[in-house]
């Protein structure tokens, strides 16, 4: 029997069965302790972090100076949903883009030496 037989064959079985389910199931992704969640480094959420920390920099001479080795996201669903509906809101009562942008904040954690 060759692979392309085979894979049939357990298509076949799959789709006779009618529950999916069984076979394969979409694992959840895995948040670390509490709500905040690493970022891979050189990742596409890591690039955007690095270049919206640059542009916000007050001083790029202090910038120079630091090194970022470790980028953590806080997802909080409840707040996430809040932040959505109120902006609906707003939207709705009419505010501008303007009124509407979104500004960002950071933690920044110094290793003392």
């Amino acid at each position: 029997m060759t692979s392309t037989t085979v894979a049939q064959e357990t298509l076949k079985q799959i789709y006779a069965n009618k529950n999916l389910s069984s076979f394969y199931s979409i694992p959840r992704k895995q948040t670390g302790q509490g709500c905040l969640e690493a970022v891979k480094e050189h990742g596409r959420e890591w690039g955007e972090v690095i270049r919206i920390v640059h542009q916000s920099a007050v001083d790029r001479y202090v910038m120079a100076r630091w090194k970022m080795d470790s980028v953590q996201l806080c997802r909080n669903t409840t707040l996430e949903d809040r932040f959505i509906r109120k902006r609906q809101q707003l939207k709705e009562a009419g505010r501008s883009a303007k009124e509407l942008t979104e500004q960002y904040a950071f933690h920044v954690v110094s290793h003392g030496k």
